[in-house]
């Protein structure tokens, strides 16, 4: 599920790489299931100390570090099997390009909600990595 609810809430955001929270989460074969996820797991912790950053940074209008930030996310993402993620850390870059504050806080508040969805997920019982995600609508 996406955390934008309609066509036109994407277009009233205007974000330049829409996020699909529903895309599969991908697994490097090499590691097993538990292995998977206490590394996913750590990666979701570091994370929230990223937008704790992030926040910091948003209240400080500092448009440099949002665009770091953003950019280390976007790399980060997808070197631990999470594309989602990689694409809130594209659009928050390109956000702080643009001095969008609205936009920034609206995003930095879905990303927080989103990986905190995640590492719940990760510890349930339910949890398969092959499986696709999703967190509810920010």
């Amino acid at each position: 599920m996406s955390h934008y609810a309609s066509y036109s809430d994407y277009k009233t955001y205007n974000l330049a790489y829409p996020i699909d929270e529903s895309f599969p989460l991908r697994k490097d074969p090499i590691f097993t299931e538990d292995e998977w996820k206490d590394i996913a797991f750590w990666y979701l912790n570091v994370e929230q100390k990223t937008i704790t950053e992030l926040e910091i940074a948003l209240a400080n209008e500092d448009f440099y570090k949002l665009m770091v930030l953003g950019d280390q996310i976007y790399g980060h993402g997808g070197s631990f099997g999470f594309h989602s993620i990689s694409l809130y850390g594209k659009n928050i870059e390109v956000a702080a390009i643009n001095k969008d504050t609205v936009l920034l806080a609206y995003l930095i508040s879905c990303f927080k909600s989103y990986t905190k969805h995640l590492l719940l997920e990760i510890h349930s019982s339910n949890f398969n990595s092959n499986l696709a995600s999703s967190a509810a609508s920010c």
